[in-house]
């Protein structure tokens, strides 16, 4: 093997451990104090959990455990900590991006990607910080709205 060739494998090699590395940097987060937040509408449970990747960017994923429920968009309701704001939201189901209504098949699991960050040069937010989200109709269950509560996202 020429030395062109050995660079070249080098830098292949320490690319793969980087992006190792950024993929195992990904942590759970806590919400109302789990890290499993589970809603109930008659049979049905859905379950959310959170993540965060590399300090700004955060999935929530929602899944139907038992039965179907409706998820809209423009009702999702986050309150951030001061100065900052979301951004790059995307909402995921079946592998697809989608925006206003979707039905959540049983066993199915849709995802809401967004970062946050500041436009004032403020840094990432600190992993003390706590968002909300506020009590709304993003999430409909036999007709009723699921999320009647705050609920509070934090690491600790």
């Amino acid at each position: 093997m020429n030395k062109k060739n050995t660079i070249f494998l080098f830098i292949v090699c320490l690319s793969a451990l980087f992006c190792g590395c950024i993929d195992m940097m990904t942590f759970s987060l806590k919400l109302n104090n789990e890290k499993k937040y589970m809603l109930i509408c008659n049979e049905n449970q859905i379950e959310f959990h959170i993540k965060n990747n590399m300090g700004s960017r955060y999935r929530i994923f929602i899944t139907a455990k038992n039965g179907n429920f409706d998820f809209f968009s423009d009702s999702l309701i986050i309150i951030t900590p001061p100065r900052y704001k979301i951004y790059n939201n995307k909402y995921i189901y079946e592998k697809k991006e989608f925006l206003g209504h979707q039905t959540v098949e049983k066993g199915k699991t849709l995802i809401y990607s967004f970062s946050m960050g500041s436009d004032f040069g403020a840094p990432t937010p600190d992993p003390s910080q706590i968002f909300f989200i506020l009590p709304s109709n993003f999430i409909i269950c036999n007709g009723k709205p699921l999320v009647t509560d705050t609920i509070r996202i934090s690491l600790k």
